[in-house]
């Protein structure tokens, strides 16, 4: 089935795939070209184990993190450089106030180099209390 049926049908038929929905689709993207990191574990989430796993050119998506119990930590995702580290930079440093999840849509065209990481990166401030889940959502090779 093509996805723009398959939208429109989902959102009540009709020629037009925006009709009714207050968030009109601008694109669709093929399932087969996004891919998801998927990371959960408890403690500390570290940067060099929570990373984005793109080999060539990759346009990043999503970074999404869900915690079982609140955090005040802040959340700090970051591109860790090919070119090196003069070169690595923080994209967003997220204060948590006492929350339980966060999600995190790169700008359209946050587009990186073969090489590149994004990395996540948390200090556990719930003394080995919250479990997490992180995934990071990514288009290309």
């Amino acid at each position: 089935m093509d996805i723009r049926k398959a939208i429109r049908n989902a959102l009540g038929g009709g020629n037009d795939i925006n009709a009714g929905n207050p968030l009109p689709v601008t694109s669709v993207l093929s399932a087969a070209s996004l891919h998801v990191d998927p990371f959960t574990s408890n403690g500390d989430i570290a940067p060099a184990a929570v990373k984005s796993s793109a080999i060539g050119v990759f346009k990043a998506c999503r970074v999404s993190i869900h915690f079982s119990v609140a955090t005040s930590n802040p959340i700090t995702i970051a591109l860790d450089a090919f070119r090196g580290p003069e070169y690595d930079v923080p994209l967003i440093i997220e204060p948590m106030g006492a929350e339980t999840d966060f999600i995190y849509y790169f700008p359209e065209g946050a587009k990186f180099e073969a090489g590149d990481v994004v990395t996540v990166d948390w200090t556990d401030d719930t003394v080995g209390a919250a479990t997490w889940g992180v995934e990071i959502v990514w288009e290309g090779s």
